[in-house]
């Protein structure tokens, strides 16, 4: 299941980044792909729902399945999933040490 995305990550490493916004389109659906891939594991191994809020937010990121017309996954969607990622390690952050006793 991993094997084409695998194929399309090292494709797109040999390119080096040429073609930016295609290259963007193409990792958003290895990204799919994956991340679909993912949570099929997850749920054969009875876990389905059983993992952080972060993990949940990846897993959610591209609904669909990433083999089929369905799958929904564009570079805006991960820029929103990074932002999504950032605000939650912020707020999972402990508070800064203030070096007072």
């Amino acid at each position: 299941r991993l094997a084409p995305a695998y194929r399309r990550l090292f494709e797109l490493s040999k390119v080096g980044g040429a073609d930016f916004e295609a290259d963007e389109s193409e990792l958003a659906r290895v990204f799919a792909a994956v991340s679909s891939a993912a949570g099929e594991l997850l749920s054969d191994l009875g876990e389905e729902g059983m993992y952080s809020e972060r993990s949940g937010l990846l897993l959610a990121a591209c609904p669909g399945s990433a083999e089929s017309a369905e799958a929904v996954c564009t570079p805006d969607i991960l820029e929103n999933l990074r932002r999504l990622l950032d605000a939650a390690a912020e707020e999972s952050a402990p508070p800064p040490e203030t070096g007072e006793l």
